[in-house]
């Protein structure tokens, strides 16, 4: 159900006729945590599957507002939890 959400969510928030956007899969080192690793995996192939271009980072440091910029979304993948951000 939330995965048919954020695809909903994703696509609508890309215009027919824009370049594919970019989303943000931010999320700390899956060592230890399958969780973090499955989510992060099934936001990665869901925003694929709509067309964007999705970058996955674990670092805090690519949160500057010059590099954000570059994103239509923000997607936080903790510890069984799913957090977007448009």
């Amino acid at each position: 159900m939330l995965a048919m959400a954020v695809t909903a969510v994703l696509i609508g928030a890309v215009p027919a006729h824009a370049a594919p956007g970019r989303v943000l899969v931010f999320h700390p080192d899956p060592a230890g945590h399958p969780e973090v690793a499955a989510g992060a995996t099934a936001m990665s192939e869901i925003g694929r599957a709509a067309g964007l271009r999705v970058d996955d980072t674990t670092k805090a440091s690519d949160f500057t507002g010059a590099n954000l910029r570059n994103y239509r979304a923000v997607v936080f993948v903790l510890w069984g939890i799913v957090t977007l951000l448009i």
